[in-house]
């Protein structure tokens, strides 16, 4: 239903139409994410759509509809690998979604990238930017970090940095201790 919608009536709760996300996207771009994790029955109904160039119906319908939209999707699962794929994701669908691959390295592996994120952002509250409120060595740190929850995993350390920070102040102990609150112990460790 969240995907193709549903007809008034189609299920318990339906009291009205509802417009699936194709509906909604048609004329531009619909955007799948964690398409690793969609279900069995989801995949199925999805390859059947991109076969028939934009066909579908809403739950619960038996008129056909047709949507134009360009499908972009995201996987934390690399689902080009045919052992990563396995038994949870259609190989058919694949080859069908697969016509431009961009893989993204994982922020760890850009450091270039942490550190622009780090000087365009500024902490609440204060006209400085980040990466002038911390010291060489925490700086240097952070580039290390291996961040496994990318972006998230940045964004939601420095919700934990003093917003009171002047130049400079930021060491490298407030910002271990900034990660290791922010990470469970099952995750990569905060490095020393």
């Amino acid at each position: 239903a969240q995907l193709f919608g549903a007809r008034r009536g189609s299920f318990t709760g339906a009291v009205a139409d509802i417009v699936g996300l194709i509906e909604a996207a048609h004329g531009g771009t619909l955007f799948l994410d964690e398409l690793g994790e969609m279900s069995a029955d989801v995949q199925k109904a999805l390859l059947r759509f991109l076969d028939s160039r934009g066909e579908y119906y809403r739950l619960g319908d038996s008129r056909p509809r047709m949507a134009d939209v360009q499908v972009v999707c995201a996987s934390n699962v690399s689902l080009d690998d045919p052992a990563c794929r396995g038994q949870r994701f259609r190989s058919d669908l694949w080859y069908r979604l697969a016509s431009a691959v961009i893989k993204v390295p994982p922020l760890h592996e850009r450091p270039d990238d942490i550190l622009a994120f780090l000087r365009s952002r500024t902490l609440p509250g204060n006209p400085l930017r980040i990466a002038e409120c911390l010291t060489e060595d925490a700086l240097a740190f952070l580039l290390r970090d291996p961040w496994p929850g990318n972006f998230r995993d940045l964004e939601n350390f420095l919700d934990r940095l003093p917003p009171t920070a002047k130049p400079q102040s930021i060491d490298l102990a407030t910002c271990k201790r900034a990660l290791r609150e922010g990470r469970a112990s099952s995750e990569s460790p905060v490095p020393q």
